[in-house]
């Protein structure tokens, strides 16, 4: 089943994302999809890392890791261009298509 969310269109089943209408599929991990899924969610607002972390991977608070930066590094350039995943330190997270 594909779902297409701000230009995204997400195949569930084959675990693939296409960014705005080009023609390469780009295959993602389960937990690439899921913290896709969760910034799709909320459509252009700042998560927190604790949040992300908390509700993609099930971490407990206050654990330190560098998990979401490598999960956000490696889901950025599988997005390509037109999609942004903007950081701002002490604040969170946001996906922006442009």
């Amino acid at each position: 089943m594909l779902e297409v969310i701000m230009g995204i269109v997400i195949d569930r089943e084959a675990w693939t994302v296409t960014v705005g209408g080009t023609q390469t599929e780009k295959r993602l991990s389960p937990t690439e999809l899921k913290l896709l899924e969760y910034l799709l969610a909320k459509s252009g607002e700042f998560v927190s890392s604790e949040e992300l972390l908390r509700e993609v991977w099930r971490y407990r608070e206050g654990r330190k890791t560098r998990t979401l930066d490598v999960y956000v590094g490696r889901l950025q350039k599988k997005l390509g261009p037109g999609v942004t995943i903007e950081t701002v330190r002490c604040v969170g997270r946001r996906l922006v298509t442009t």
